[in-house]
C-alpha cells in the first residue's frame, strides 16, 4: 500500500455520497484506525481524509476500546493489532455492544504461507463478528470502497436504532391514553407491532450475514480479475465477472428493500401539488435516464393535496415501468388524467405498451412478484410495491387494468 497523494486519492475514489440521513453526531461517522506496524495507520488516515471520511488513529487496543464508547462509524485494523497485549479490551468492547449495534471492522491481513499464523489470525478475528478481511497488498480504491461500505452499514444500524426507539416511545404514549380510548389504543398497538415485526424482518435481511459475504464476493472477484487476469483463462474470468454481477444485483435488492421499509416510517406532509406539472418533470427525467421517447397527453385541473416527494416517487415508478414495458413495434404514448370513481377522484396513467394478463393483476403490487423473466425485463420487483405503500400512506388505494399487447392503465387515489 503506497502513500496516497490528494491527486491519486481523487483517482482512487470519492467521498461517500448518499441521500440517506446523516449521523446525528460527528463521532458516530468517524473511522477509528489501529495499525501498530509500519506506516499503515498514516496511509489509511490520509486515504480516508482525502475522500471526506473523518479518521482517528489510535496507539493501542485499550485506546481503541475507549474511543468506541464515544461513537464510531467503522474500525480499520491490521492483523498485527490482533496480537497486541490487552487486545481483550477490544474484544470486551465489541461483546458489550447494545442489541442494535454491530460495529463494522475492516481487517487488513497478509498473504502468507504460514498455516499456523493464519489459523491464529482467524481465531482472533472471531471476536469481531462483523469483520471484512482484506488481504495485503491491497489497492487503495479497494480499501476505500470497503470502508465506504462499512460506513453505510453503520449508518443503517443507527437508523434502525432511532426507528426502534421512536416505536418504543410511541407504544409508551399509547399505553398512557385514557381508558375511554382503549379500543383505539388496541388497534394502533397492533399496527405498531406489525411495523416492528416488519422492521425486524428487513433488519435481519440486511444484517452482516448478507452484506459482508456480498462485499467479499464483489471485492475478491475484482481483485482476482485485476491481479491475476493473465493467469486465469477467459472462461474463468467470465465466471468471476458473473459472480460479481450477481452479488451487485443482490446488493441492489437489499437497497430497494431498505427504501421499501423506510416508506412505512416517513411522515406524509400534504401540500398543494400540480400533478400535471409534476408528470412533465418526471417524463423529462425518465427520457434522459432510459433514452425513451414519449408522446405525452396530460389532463387539466390536476391539483391535489399530497406529499410532493412521495407522489413524485409514485409517478416515477409508473412512468419508468411504462418505458420499460413499452412495445417494440409502436411509439410509446402516455395519457395522464383523472376521473370520478366511487364518490372520489381517481388519477390514472394509461400506456400502449405490452400490457399484462388480468388474471395475474393481483400480483403486480406485491414485493418480488414479477410477471416477466429477469432476462427480458430486469428489475427487483419492489417498484409497484412502493407505489402501493405510498398511496396507502395517503389513505388511498391503487389498482390496474390491462390486456396483453393492448397496454395498461394504473389507477390510484390519494385519500
Amino acid at each position: 500500500m503506497s502513500a496516497p497523494t490528494s491527486r491519486s486519492c481523487r483517482a482512487w475514489g470519492t467521498a461517500i455520497q448518499s441521500d440517506e440521513p446523516s449521523f446525528q453526531r460527528s463521532q458516530d461517522s468517524r473511522l477509528l484506525i489501529l495499525a501498530p506496524v509500519g506506516r499503515d495507520a498514516d496511509l489509511l488516515k490520509s486515504l480516508a481524509e482525502a475522500n471526506g471520511i473523518a479518521a482517528v488513529a489510535l496507539p493501542d487496543a485499550p485506546s481503541l476500546a475507549e474511543a468506541i464508547k464515544g461513537g464510531v462509524g467503522a474500525v480499520a485494523i491490521t492483523e498485527e493489532a490482533l496480537y497486541l497485549p490487552n487486545s481483550q479490551a477490544l474484544a470486551h468492547a465489541v461483546s458489550s455492544q447494545p442489541s442494535w449495534s454491530d460495529i463494522p471492522f475492516v481487517v487488513l491481513t497478509s498473504r502468507v504461507g504460514a498455516d499456523v499464523r493464519m489459523k491464529t489470525t482467524m481465531d482472533l478475528v472471531k471476536s469481531l463478528p462483523n469483520a471484512t478481511l482484506v488481504e495485503r497488498p491491497v489497492r487503495p480504491v479497494t480499501i476505500l470502497a470497503t470502508l465506504e461500505a462499512a460506513l453505510r452499514d453503520r449508518r443503517r444500524q443507527y437508523e434502525v436504532r432511532d426507528t426502534l426507539e421512536a416505536l418504543r416511545q410511541s407504544e409508551g404514549a399509547l399505553r398512557a391514553l385514557n381508558a375511554d380510548l382503549e379500543e383505539r389504543v388496541a388497534e394502533r398497538t397492533e399496527k405498531l407491532q406489525a411495523a416492528v415485526r416488519e422492521l425486524e424482518g428487513f433488519t435481519y435481511s440486511v444484517s452482516h450475514d448478507m452484506r459482508a459475504p456480498l462485499r467479499a464476493m464483489v471485492g475478491h472477484s475484482k481483485i482476482l480479475v485485476e491481479d491475476f487476469s493473465d493467469q486465469i483463462p477467459e472462461e474463468g474470468r467470465d465466471g468471476l465477472r458473473r459472480i460479481s454481477a450477481a452479488a451487485s444485483k443482490m446488493a441492489l435488492l437489499v437497497e430497494d428493500l431498505l427504501k421499501f421499509a423506510r416508506l412505512g416510517r416517513r411522515e406524509v406532509v400534504r401540500q398543494p401539488v400540480d400533478l400535471g406539472e409534476l408528470v412533465h418533470e418526471v417524463v423529462k427525467d425518465v427520457r434522459e435516464e432510459e433514452a425513451c421517447e414519449v408522446d405525452l397527453s396530460v389532463g387539466k385541473d390536476l391539483v391535489v393535496q399530497a406529499d410532493r416527494e412521495l407522489v413524485r416517487m409514485v409517478l416515477h415508478n409508473l412512468i419508468h415501468n411504462a418505458c420499460k414495458y413499452r412495445s417494440r413495434t409502436r411509439p410509446l404514448r402516455l395519457e395522464f388524467g383523472s376521473a370520478p370513481e366511487g364518490g372520489e377522484t381517481a388519477l390514472y396513467l394509461r400506456d400502449n405498451g405490452i400490457g399484462f394478463d388480468m388474471q395475474y393483476g393481483g400480483k403486480l403490487f406485491q414485493p418480488f412478484e414479477r410477471l416477466h423473466r429477469d432476462a427480458e425485463y430486469p428489475g427487483t420487483g419492489i417498484g409497484l410495491a412502493n407505489v402501493k405503500r405510498i398511496v396507502e400512506r395517503h389513505g388511498g388505494r391503487v389498482w390496474a387494468e390491462g390486456a396483453v399487447d393492448e397496454g395498461a392503465t394504473f389507477w390510484f387515489t390519494l385519500g
